[in-house]
């Protein structure tokens, strides 16, 4: 094999390994293949992401800011903030979610849940 066909070779396999390389970290990164029917809620307070829980696990805890604190809720694939130390309640009234896109705002307590 000359040496030309040989360089042509070694970049076309350098190609493609780079290639995979950042398909997989893209992958890894992003969850490309994850399941897609496991929807995510995550929380910000105080503008900082607070946490990300999975809708097909219950849980409940309270989140505490700055102005006060809620009670939120995980159950059978909704999420909902029960309790709040806010005056309007607007956020309690809000109920339950659980499709992509919907959210629950607490402005007094600076607390947004959103189904990702």
């Amino acid at each position: 094999m000359n040496r030309q066909k040989k360089n042509t070779l070694l970049l076309l396999a350098a190609v493609l390994l780079i290639s995979a390389l950042s398909w997989a970290v893209y992958v890894f990164r992003t969850g490309a293949f994850q399941k897609k029917d496991t929807k995510i809620v995550e929380i910000q307070v105080d503008g900082s992401r607070y946490g990300r829980y999975p809708l097909d696990q219950d849980t409940e805890f309270e989140i505490q800011s700055i102005a006060g604190h809620v009670h939120f809720i995980i159950k059978d694939g909704k999420a909902a903030i029960t309790e709040s130390t806010c005056p309007d309640k607007v956020c309690v009234h809000t109920g339950w979610i659980s499709q992509s896109g919907e959210l629950i705002v607490c402005l007094p307590n600076q607390v947004v849940v959103t189904v990702l």
